[in-house]
């Protein structure tokens, strides 16, 4: 109780105070009248007028308005006025023992696009035929690839191809071809999918040695690479492994090697996902089972993908199994 009285004698006091000060801060309209004189602080003058009169008998008329300035255009950064630079390009990985008549059509196809670059991976025999029907100029790579391409081109930039594009812009061109592998036939003959990442992680040591010189690329051009792997990318498996008849989720390191060098996966930087936008380029079909992968990439250093699309080419023989078929894959991209 005792504390209580306290705070209301601290209250009427703090009350009382508030009171004092604001009668000290009352001030009337006639305390104003007389500290403030009533003159005009401003002299007894008219305003200049707006308008003009022309001449005796005419009406007046507005001042003419003031112009807005120019606003100059904005100049190139650093002076320097560039154009966006983009290249379409294709990767087609040949069908193994293709038939002629196939190859034609392929050849056809190519012929007829407007592609700036167009790489081909697959076997000597199906290369050597295709290269010798193309209209476009053919250019061999030390590993027995080909790009063809109607720009300029330079091959003393060993191990790379040399390739400018019409506004002057310069990227390195490579082609990898390593689908030979068996990695994929050894687990499909293995039951036990735990055994399965050993396989991969052990056939990878071997087949690294093939792009080494790739990862290890610090050129100041953009390097862009055709790559036949025959291996599928890690995120594929990982998000379609629920409910898939043979995937699980293992590591497949040949895509990540790259990545980790800031390489671009063209296809997975353009599509949503793998469960959506599959983008098979590898089909084999069997008696008990279809396989389908993704094991054709564009990869890009310094060039950003901005559109890629799988073409289906084949299937050539489907009366007897197994059968396969190949999907060449395009891509359009940008040099920053």
């Amino acid at each position: 109780m005792a504390f209580l009285r306290a705070r209301q004698v601290i209250l009427l006091l703090s009350l009382t105070t508030v009171m004092a000060l604001s009668s000290c801060m009352t001030y009337t309209y006639e305390d104003a009248l007389q500290e403030i004189p009533a003159e005009r602080s401003l002299l007894e003058e008219e305003l200049p007028s707006t308008r003009k009169v022309v001449s005796d008998g005419e009406p007046e008329k507005m001042a003419p308005e003031i112009a807005e300035p120019e606003i100059a255009e904005t100049p190139a950064i650093g002076g320097i006025e560039r154009t966006i630079t983009t290249i379409d390009v294709a990767l087609v990985p040949l069908p193994c023992g293709g038939p002629e008549d196939l190859l034609d059509r392929i050849v056809d196809e190519v012929n007829s696009s407007s592609y700036d670059i167009v790489g081909f991976t697959g076997e000597e025999k199906s290369l050597s035929y295709v290269a010798n029907r193309l209209s476009m100029r053919v250019h061999w790579t030390e590993q027995g690839l080909f790009i063809a391409t109607e720009l300029s081109v330079d091959l003393s930039a060993t191990p790379f191809i040399q390739v400018e594009t019409e506004l002057g812009r310069t990227v390195h061109v490579a082609l990898v071809d390593i689908q030979e592998s068996t990695v994929f036939d050894q687990l499909v003959v293995t039951p036990d999918q735990h055994d399965w990442q050993k396989i991969i992680l052990e056939s990878h040591e071997k087949r690294s040695e093939q792009v080494n010189y790739l990862l290890d690329y610090r050129g100041q051009d953009p390097l862009l690479v055709f790559a036949s792997l025959g291996e599928p990318a890690s995120t594929d498996w990982f998000e379609t492994a629920d409910g898939h008849h043979y995937r699980s989720r293992v590591a497949w390191p040949m895509v990540e090697d790259f990545s980790s060098k800031r390489f671009l996966d063209s296809w997975s930087m353009t599509h949503y996902s793998a469960l959506a936008s599959p983008g098979h380029t590898w089909t084999l079909v069997t008696p008990e089972v279809t396989y389908e992968e993704r094991v054709d990439f564009l990869l890009s250093l310094g060039l950003l993908p901005v559109k890629t699309m799988v073409i289906p080419m084949g299937p050539w023989e489907t009366s007897r199994f197994p059968y396969e078929y190949r999907s060449a894959i395009t891509g359009t991209f940008v040099l920053p």
